[in-house]
């Protein structure tokens, strides 16, 4: 199959090239400033890769933009006192598939957030399958909408839970998801962990599985 073009459907390729376009930088200096190589940059930046969290934070914080900027047809940096934002579940552009996860990102319009609000489908069925733990500065909740999740850690023994059930950990500490119920599994999830502090935790199985 041939290269995916960038479109409004893949607002990550469109924001990354536009950004790359409008400070003159090649993809060896954008490799250099986020700690991501240029084969995975170039994948991204045509529409045949998907990053993860921890990589699309990285990739804002060396760029020195919003982690929202990749999901936005637009962007606007002003800040406002008393900000909202109404997501109504419709189609929306903040969806990223990886080899783990499908992220669906919510209320994306607003830039310097927090904490980062997302629906997540757990899609790794074994430790096999999702691989090294994870781990990154900041911390998250998970709240179990459907299905059952086994959350594994490198201090505390595995956990299973049910829909209606939730956890909260620091991400600095080794962490893995596992869908463990026979169909879909999907979290509430809350993250809290500026781009700037973690900009070089990328995610090693994501990193291994692109050199593949």
């Amino acid at each position: 199959m041939g290269a995916i073009i960038a479109t409004e459907k893949n607002p990550l390729a469109l924001a990354l090239r536009a950004l790359r376009t409008k400070n003159g930088w090649s993809l060896a200096e954008v490799a250099r400033k986020t700690g991501i190589s240029t084969s995975a940059l170039s994948k991204a930046e045509n529409g045949r890769l998907s990053l993860t969290y921890d990589k699309l934070a990285a990739l804002a914080s060396g760029l020195g933009v919003d982690i929202a900027t990749f999901f936005e047809k637009t962007q606007n940096d002003r800040v406002f006192a008393g900000r909202r934002s109404i997501d109504r579940g419709e189609a929306r552009t903040g969806t990223i598939d990886t080899p783990n996860y499908v992220y669906h990102y919510l209320n994306t319009e607003i830039l310097n957030k927090k904490m980062v609000p997302l629906i997540v489908e757990h899609k790794a069925r074994s430790r096999e399958e999702f691989g090294d733990f994870v781990h990154h500065e900041g911390e998250e909740f998970l709240y179990v909408l459907e299905g059952r999740l086994e959350v594994q850690t490198d201090l505390y023994e595995a956990s299973v839970l049910e829909a209606g059930q939730s956890v909260y950990l620091d991400s600095a500490m080794g962490h893995a998801y596992i869908n463990v119920g026979e169909g879909v599994c999907r979290t509430l999830a809350v993250v809290s962990a500026p781009a700037e502090t973690i900009e070089r935790a990328l995610d090693l199985i994501d990193r291994k599985k692109n050199r593949d």
